[in-house]
């Protein structure tokens, strides 16, 4: 297993964490694929991976804005970076001679954007759930 589920990748929000455990998932799939010999499959699931990544950047861009984050332009870049990234390595994924160092960016990068930009998310969502439950007490 390349990355164990860990509960310091829940954000709070039922959604995002669900995309977080997807991601979790498609990443292991990925590194077990890959490890397995199962190189016809895996390009797929390197595929389903970016497109899931497209899927959960949005819904985590558009909470951000529609909530104010004051981070949102940094974290939306961040975004953009990532995907950039995904992208060139997905084409040295499908060339094939790199697999198991593009599986090891991948995790790192996952680790790196979920416990830095993604945990201050976290903090900025249960700062605003505790003064919207102070304004009902």
């Amino acid at each position: 297993m390349l990355i164990p589920w860990n509960d310091a990748f829940i954000v709070g929000v039922p959604e995002i964490d669900g995309q977080h455990r997807e991601l979790v998932d498609l990443l292991n799939r990925l590194h077990t694929e890959s490890q397995d010999g199962h190189h016809e499959i895996a390009p797929a699931t390197f595929e389903r991976l970016e497109e899931h990544a497209m899927l959960h950047f949005k819904v985590e861009e558009t909470l951000m804005k529609m909530l104010g984050y004051a981070e949102y332009d940094s974290h939306r870049q961040d975004h953009g970076e990532l995907l950039a990234q995904l992208k060139i390595l997905r084409q040295q994924f499908a060339d094939g001679a790199q697999r198991q160092q593009v599986i090891g960016r991948l995790r790192d990068w996952f680790l790196g954007h979920i416990g830095q930009r993604d945990v201050e998310l976290a903090s900025f969502l249960d700062a605003l759930s505790a003064q919207a439950a102070a304004c009902q007490a």
